[in-house]
């Protein structure tokens, strides 16, 4: 609380003391109660200032090299439970897990131990050639496969809370080598994507299903890589996206300062408040790696939380993660 609040919460405990028969100058406890509200005025003013409630999700690949990929987690009790831990223990709130080859039953358990500890899930899909028009067919069928027939014939606990997509034009082979005008054409093909995902659940009873997405903080820059000729073409290319996913990760990585960080997501956040949130990967370890170790990377967790309160925020990734947290 800051000094104000913790004035005002002081006074309507003195009038609650009045109302219930009290008086602030006269009772035969009067030094016992004076004393005990001088302890409660002390508390109020000078105790630490108490942290907003984090906002925190976390992308949960399936990759099978490290531990604490999805493949090596779901199924195996004691993996899940240390991954539930760790969840807990740093404050995630959303699991965006893609799941490989795990099977169905176990996914529809692991979403239950998920929501038994108040977390959500949502099914992560990722695959960048899923923006041309002859490969969305694929997304589509994998939306139908594992999201909708999976809710459908799962209890209430174990179904996915929403769809993830991981899908990134710039990830494209020859991206680099391509002219601004081009890459322009595939960001407004992901637009598109975006839209064919939307109205596909609309159209086959996945209308409550909500689908978020990730995005690079630089897509805005008019400047930038995307050819865009001029503010008003990217605000209606933004608007349309926002207009369709419900929340969307700005990945700002590889930005080791606040400043930075800030300076990437600053159009997003400020024309489009409560679509966005803030991401930074753990990208640990000596120079040319963002941050020296763990802790630094903790400590811009809670510069940016700070910055943006009740703005959330996404860790990428979870086996990253938890290659460099310290035991509990």
């Amino acid at each position: 609380m800051q000094l104000k609040a913790r004035r005002e919460v002081l006074d309507r405990a003195f009038v609650f003391f009045e109302r219930s028969g009290g008086s602030r100058a006269s009772s035969r406890r009067a030094p016992i109660l004076s004393f005990a509200w001088l302890t409660l005025g002390l508390f109020l003013c000078f105790a630490p200032v108490l942290q907003a409630a984090t906002d925190r999700g976390v992308w949960f690949w399936d990759d099978p090299t490290y531990p604490f990929g999805s493949v090596n987690v779901v199924g195996n009790h004691a993996q899940e439970t240390t991954a539930i831990n760790e969840f807990l223990r740093w404050q995630i709130k959303h699991i965006y897990g893609s799941y490989g080859n795990c099977t169905t039953p176990d996914i529809a358990a692991w979403n239950q131990q998920l929501h038994a500890n108040g977390l959500t899930s949502q099914l992560l899909l990722s695959e960048n050639t899923w923006i041309d028009p002859k490969y969305r067919t694929s997304l589509l069928t994998l939306i139908q496969t594992n999201l909708l027939d999976f809710n459908n014939t799962q209890a209430v606990d174990a179904r996915f809370d929403g769809l993830h997509l991981d899908i990134e034009p710039n990830g494209l082979p020859g991206w680099t080598g391509w002219s601004p005008a081009k890459k322009k054409a595939k960001f407004y093909l992901l637009r598109d994507t975006y839209q064919a995902v939307r109205t596909y659940l609309d159209s086959n009873g996945g209308t409550l299903i909500p689908v978020y997405a990730d995005l690079a903080v630089w897509y805005d820059q008019l400047s930038g890589p995307i050819g865009w000729t001029n503010g008003a073409e990217r605000d209606a290319c933004f608007t349309a996206i926002t207009s369709t996913v419900t929340e969307i990760s700005l990945m700002a990585f590889e930005r080791p300062t606040l400043a930075g960080i800030q300076a990437g997501v600053r159009y997003e956040t400020g024309t489009y408040p409560g679509k966005f949130r803030v991401a930074l990967e753990t990208n640990i370890g000596a120079s040319p790696h963002t941050w020296p170790d763990f802790t630094a990377f903790m400590n811009m967790v809670g510069q940016v939380e700070g910055a943006y309160p009740g703005l959330g925020l996404d860790i990428q990734d979870f086996a990253q993660f938890e290659t460099f947290a310290p035991p509990p």
